[in-house]
């Protein structure tokens, strides 16, 4: 009997999660493929809110641990569970895993780890929480979310069987981990038969901030007292001489979170006057044909690389940034050999000296953070489907 597959997702599970993370392709190898959305149970709804996608409707969501309790347990028979709460810890994250345990549900676990951040040299845990002080302040929501956090981690760990199975796209400490791609990259690995219907335009790869809040709301950070309207005032203004100078379209691509069930329409409505393409599959079907690509700082500089495109990460000095964001920006212009671009000193020409494609940085962030030689060709569905099959339940 073929196995049946839960995959356990913390967040609102949309239909980009859907494309991702290969689920059509699991159905084609006949597999029976569930999806949990836990957003409900173990995200707080201040996060739930921000998150303006659509639910897909191949999910299912209970709204308690009871309820997914109940759910599991009639389920448990001939089920593999894909675990994808990656560095989710909190009580209820402890508690389904509890929950999994008593079952006795096999169950792998996934992490896809973006590229660190390399200006961020590692430091001790005292120095780490000086510089949170310094720039949070008083903020104690910040810090209960932390304590949290690294509580719950502890005793995660503790109730973890040694062979439990783990992939992920990085070599992980004291673990048999088996390597896969970064699902980016991987979901680039088998492109989209759907030729674009635009010419000649560039990607902006938009990260949802300051507009939209996003993660801050489940830390609780202090944001800087951002001016909206001027920040957008300003990309805007760039973006339209983006246009100009280079004669292609720029096509906004929003942020996971933020994708709207309508065509050409944007939740930012900063953006109303561009090209909006909320389709999950998007970067799949346009990367390969586009100019170059835009960016504040996003793990999805992968498709430029993959596709052997410039990528140019902006900023400006004009603007406040919270200490992650500019980090983002600063450093993933660096990993892929270029430097972030100040959008206050914009001219055609020295615009144009940031359109390269340094082909060793980019080999290197292929092999360093997207991929591997034994998975270099090889997407994750079947990397993780093979191991599925050897699974004995």
């Amino acid at each position: 009997m073929k196995k049946e597959l839960l995959f356990l997702y913390p967040y609102k599970f949309t239909d980009f999660e859907y494309f991702k993370l290969e689920i059509e392709k699991y159905k084609k190898l006949n597999y029976k493929v569930l999806i949990n959305d836990l957003s409900e149970i173990i995200a707080s709804k201040s996060l739930n809110k921000a998150w303006k996608s659509k639910r897909s409707k191949a999910a299912i969501a209970q709204n308690s641990i009871l309820h997914f309790y109940n759910f599991l347990k009639k389920k448990k028979k001939n089920l593999v569970i894909i675990n994808l709460m990656q560095n989710h810890y909190n009580f209820k994250s402890f508690l389904i895993l509890i929950i999994i345990k008593l079952l006795r549900i096999k169950q792998l676990f996934i992490f896809d780890d973006p590229p660190p951040y390399i200006s961020q040299k590692k430091v001790s845990r005292f120095k780490w929480i000086k510089s949170k002080l310094k720039e949070h302040k008083l903020n104690y929501k910040l810090y209960f979310f932390y304590l949290n956090f690294f509580i719950f981690k502890f005793l995660i760990k503790l109730i973890k069987n040694k062979d439990e199975i783990i992939f992920s796209n990085q070599k992980l400490n004291k673990t048999d981990t088996k390597l896969i791609n970064f699902f980016d990259y991987s979901n680039c690995l088998e492109p989209s038969d759907i030729k674009p219907s635009y010419k000649n335009y560039c990607l902006y790869l938009d990260n949802g901030g300051p507009y939209f809040r996003g993660d801050t709301d489940v830390k609780n950070n202090y944001l800087p007292n951002h001016n909206i309207r001027k920040i957008y005032g300003d990309i805007i203004e760039f973006l339209k001489k983006i246009e100009s100078d280079f004669k292609c379209k720029v096509i906004i691509i929003p942020h996971p979170k933020y994708k709207a069930s309508k065509k050409n329409f944007s939740f930012n409505p900063y953006f109303k006057e561009f090209i909006i393409d909320n389709r999950p599959n998007a970067l799949n079907i346009l990367s390969k044909k586009t100019k170059f690509f835009l960016a504040k700082g996003t793990t999805a500089f992968s498709y430029a690389v993959v596709n052997n495109k410039p990528i140019v990460n902006i900023f400006s000095s004009d603007h406040e940034y919270e200490s992650e964001e500019i980090m983002t920006i600063l450093d993933y212009a660096k990993i892929i050999g270029n430097t972030a671009y100040n959008i206050k000193n914009y001219s055609k020409k020295s615009f144009s000296k940031k359109l390269t494609v340094s082909r060793s940085a980019y080999k290197k962030v292929i092999f360093t953070y997207l991929s591997h030689k034994n998975t270099l060709y090889t997407p994750n569905y079947k990397l993780i489907s093979n191991h599925i099959e050897k699974i004995s339940i």
